[in-house]
C-alpha cells in the first residue's frame, strides 16, 4: 500500500510539470505588410503578421518557395513555425498558398499557352487574414 502512495504522488507531481492538457485557441492573423513573390523571396526568410485580437507580432519562416514560370505554372509559398516576437505566446499552423492560375488564358490561346506565366502570390494587411493556434 506505502509503495502504491509513493507512485501515486510522484506521478501527481511529475504529471503537473508536463503540459499535457495545453489549451489552443484559433486566432487570425494578418501581414504587416504587403508580401508578394513578385519580390525576392527566398527559403528560410521570415515574414511578419499581427495577431488581431491582440498586439502579438508573429514571425513565421518561408519553408517552401517555387517562382511561378512559363506555361502557366504558379508561383507556391508555404509558411510555418512560427514564433512571437513580443509574448511567450506560442503558435503553431501553416500557410500554404498557390498563385492565380489563367486557364481561361490557356484555353483560348493553346498555340500561346507555353508562354503564359503562371500567378504570383500577394498577401495584403487587413485584407487577406489566416488562423492559427495559440497555445496557453
Amino acid at each position: 500500500m506505502k509503495y502504491f502512495i509513493a507512485f501515486l504522488v510522484l506521478t501527481i507531481l511529475f504529471c503537473e510539470e508536463i503540459p499535457v492538457f495545453a489549451q489552443k485557441t484559433a486566432v487570425e492573423i494578418t501581414p504587416v505588410q504587403k508580401i508578394t513573390t513578385s519580390k525576392r523571396i527566398s527559403e528560410g526568410d521570415y515574414l511578419e503578421f499581427k495577431v488581431l485580437n491582440n498586439k502579438d507580432i508573429v514571425r513565421g519562416v518561408v519553408s517552401k518557395y517555387e517562382p511561378n514560370g512559363f506555361a502557366g505554372k504558379e508561383a507556391i509559398l508555404v509558411i510555418d513555425n512560427f514564433k512571437s516576437l513580443n509574448s511567450d505566446n506560442k503558435y503553431c499552423g501553416t500557410i500554404a498558398l498557390n498563385g492565380n492560375q489563367h486557364n481561361q488564358i490557356m484555353d483560348f490561346f493553346t498555340v500561346f499557352a507555353q508562354y503564359v506565366r503562371g500567378g504570383e502570390i500577394t498577401i495584403l494587411p487587413e485584407k487577406n487574414v489566416f488562423e492559427l493556434w495559440m497555445e496557453k
